[in-house]
């Protein structure tokens, strides 16, 4: 269904007495806005209403992950020079992006299932694994990982004495507890989208993915953490203390 006419693009812009739209104007040509808004026009997005929806939702989600993987790089590269204070603060900017997509998946939520079945036919065998953005957030893991770590090491202490005693670094500590926030971020990233896959297509081990792949099986990938470590940290402390309880 085309766009009314009164809201189609170029437009006339009182203030500027110009044309917005012809992507000739400076705003326009550093955002790109002429490539930009014309990535929706294939298949997928014009077979239906709710086409464009899941394509610019989609993307809008893939140029966020680009921004998390950009800031994470960053943020690896601070870690690696000690600046504590700015990685904490680059980890923040990721929280906030994270953040944004859990929020993006809402729109995707409003797709009966009904119509996400029309969309679906222009899809091929696409999966959520071949998404560029997913991946990068995922290599990213271990990129930051090996950061901290060298600088647990090069600050002579452990993940489990800073987690025993956080005062004895706390802002190293307040690096790891940033870790963690953007993490279970990306945990619940994770499950918000099993959840939408199963609010849309449903979830059974006889309902297959359009890669083939038993949608059951996302199950098991939305628990799987970017710094394992962490959570692993508060299982053994959790441990300790059941123990220590015990000899009581």
């Amino acid at each position: 269904m085309p766009m009314r006419p009164e809201m189609q693009l170029p437009m006339f812009n009182k203030v500027l007495n110009d044309h917005v739209g012809h992507g000739k104007l400076d705003y326009e040509r550093t955002i790109r806005t002429g490539e930009l808004l014309g990535l929706h026009d294939h298949e997928t997005a014009t077979i239906s209403h709710d086409g464009t929806v899941f394509v610019i939702a989609h993307q809008c989600q893939e140029l966020k992950l680009k921004l998390a993987t950009h800031e994470l790089s960053y943020s690896a590269d601070l870690v690696e020079a000690g600046q504590v204070g700015q990685a904490i603060a680059s980890l923040d900017r990721v929280r906030v992006v994270f953040e944004c997509l859990i929020q993006e998946l809402d729109i995707l939520e409003t797709l009966s299932p009904r119509n996400y079945q029309t969309v679906r036919k222009t899809l091929g065998k696409g999966s959520g694994q071949e998404s560029p953005g997913y991946n990068q957030i995922m290599a990213a893991g271990p990129v930051l990982w090996k950061a901290l770590s060298d600088l647990l090491a090069a600050r002579n202490t452990t993940l489990s004495a800073l987690y025993h005693d956080p005062d004895a670094d706390s802002h190293l500590y307040l690096l790891t507890e940033a870790y963690t926030t953007v993490d279970g971020l990306w945990q619940k990233w994770l499950f918000h989208h099993f959840m939408l896959v199963k609010r849309i297509i449903g979830i059974s081990h006889d309902t297959n993915s359009l890669a083939e792949n038993k949608t059951t099986m996302l199950a098991s990938s939305m628990m799987r953490p970017l710094f394992p470590e962490l959570w692993s940290i508060r299982v053994a402390m959790t441990h300790e203390w059941v123990e220590a309880r015990g000899h009581h």
